[in-house]
């Protein structure tokens, strides 16, 4: 068995993580995450996103549950902690920096979305636009 594209796949998984921390979703999990295999090929490939909200309104542990820090579950994941993981994964630091300044630059875009939702009430709204910019000042420099 083999993945056609290691080095996408983690790459795309490590977006994956960072786009969930900063938009809130603390609840992601390897349920959350997922690879299939093509049935033609048999080869591996990382699936797309899903089941990604923020969920800050709906916990009370407001804690980024991957355990990314040696101290397990904590609601900052600094940048350096980030770059930490993606050398222990072997995820190059500059691909690393790439995709995290991505992520981070989306930022408003996200604040956005979040606004849009309906049925949010105002105090749930704000909530979620401070987390994600204390998130998006986690990951900076």
């Amino acid at each position: 068995d083999r993945c056609a594209a290691p080095k996408v796949a983690l790459r795309e998984l490590f977006h994956q993580l960072v786009y969930s921390y900063v938009i809130g979703n603390n609840d992601v999990h390897a349920k959350n995450l997922s690879i299939r295999r093509d049935p033609d090929s048999q080869l591996w490939s990382v699936t797309p996103l899903y089941d990604v909200l923020h969920t800050w309104p709906y916990e009370g542990d407001h804690r980024f549950i991957p355990a990314v820090r040696p101290e397990g579950p904590h609601d900052t994941v600094s940048r350096k902690w980030w770059l930490a993981l993606a050398s222990d994964v072997g995820l190059a630091t500059k691909a690393a920096q790439r995709i995290i300044d991505r992520v981070t630059g989306t930022a408003d875009g996200l604040i956005r979305r979040v606004m849009d939702h309906d049925g949010l009430p105002v105090a749930q709204h704000r909530d979620a636009r401070r987390v994600i910019r204390k998130r998006v000042r986690d990951l900076s420099g």
